[in-house]
């Protein structure tokens, strides 16, 4: 705001070095004691010939009027005057500090905007930006109503967008979470499944080494079955913990044994001798096929040896 010299200054740029202040002599004002004549007084009264014709309602004497400016005349110190007089408006944003603040705090205030509130400051105005009525002065005064009416919706819609970013942290969060999880997962898993192979457990693999496979579609099937089970029974585990259970989680080498107790694979060794112990048993037993009132039952004569009788048993002769 320019002070009273420079408004001064201003206006009297333009005037000339010729000015002088006035003498003495000439601010003094001559007075005599001599009495007015009433005759002089009379002399000036004007005659009724030279007095105007009084002007009745609804006449109009254009004529007479002297020609209206559509502009004043103004200087420019009137003009510092008048916009020194008026009401200045001060923008002003007040400091954000989230040092104090954890990262969803930090997330939530950083993408907040700015709400401006129009308050009084003295004889200015004063616009504030702030993200939060705390910010504010504890003896605020709105600049009127309609500024505090207004600063109350913005604040409503402001608490709003704070939950709403809330929220999005938290999903972002878990999110990341699960995709972090998920990536340890995997790697233990190709943990796991090195130590089976070490073991001869599980077969090795075959093709590239940027897309392992298996020699056999039954090996891939079953490494995929013991995936699966392995991700059942940690969400099964998941959903006891929540019920307020101690929290379990198993991994793919221990959901192998697991899955292989109540799905053992078959060898291929043990595959050959169930199927010529099932054909040497079909050629032993005569009753099969056979209705149960058809079974003809072994003859035992008296006098046969417990070990011949044992030996009939293991070969399931006549059973």
């Amino acid at each position: 705001m320019p002070t009273v010299d420079e408004v001064l200054t201003k206006a009297t740029d333009g005037l000339g070095d010729d000015l002088k202040p006035l003498d003495e002599k000439d601010t003094k004002v001559e007075t005599t004691d001599k009495k007015p004549d009433p005759k002089e007084d009379k002399k000036d009264d004007p005659k009724p010939e030279d007095k105007k014709p009084d002007v009745k309602d609804g006449d109009s004497d254009d004529k007479n009027k002297p020609d209206e400016k559509e502009d004043e005349d103004f200087t420019a110190a009137e003009v510092e005057r008048k916009a020194e007089d008026a009401p200045t408006t001060e923008v002003e944003t007040a400091p954000v500090n989230t040092d104090n603040l954890n990262d969803e705090g930090k997330y939530i205030v950083d993408n907040l905007p700015f709400m401006v509130a129009r308050i009084k400051d003295g004889d200015n105005i004063k616009e504030l930006q702030v993200k939060s009525w705390t910010q504010l002065p504890e003896d605020v005064t709105f600049a009127s109503k309609r500024d505090e009416l207004s600063f109350m919706n913005a604040l409503t819609a402001q608490e709003n967008r704070a939950q709403s970013l809330q929220n999005q942290f938290r999903q972002n969060q878990q999110t990341e979470q699960a995709k972090n999880f998920e990536k340890l997962e995997d790697d233990s898993i190709w943990v796991d499944v090195a130590e089976l192979q070490q073991e001869g457990i599980i077969p090795n693999f075959t093709g590239p080494k940027d897309n392992p496979t298996f020699k056999t579609d039954a090996d891939a099937e079953r490494m995929e079955a013991v995936v699966n089970y392995m991700k059942e029974r940690n969400g099964q585990y998941l959903a006891e913990y929540n019920q307020g259970r101690p929290y379990r989680h198993i991994g793919f080498k221990e959901a192998y044994f697991m899955y292989d107790r109540q799905h053992p694979a078959e060898k291929p060794e043990q595959k050959k001798e169930d199927e010529n112990r099932e054909e040497v048993a079909d050629h032993m037993n005569v009753n099969r096929g056979l209705a149960a009132k058809e079974f003809k039952r072994p003859l035992i004569k008296s006098g046969t040896r417990i070990g011949d009788i044992l030996d009939r048993f293991d070969a399931q002769e006549g059973f």
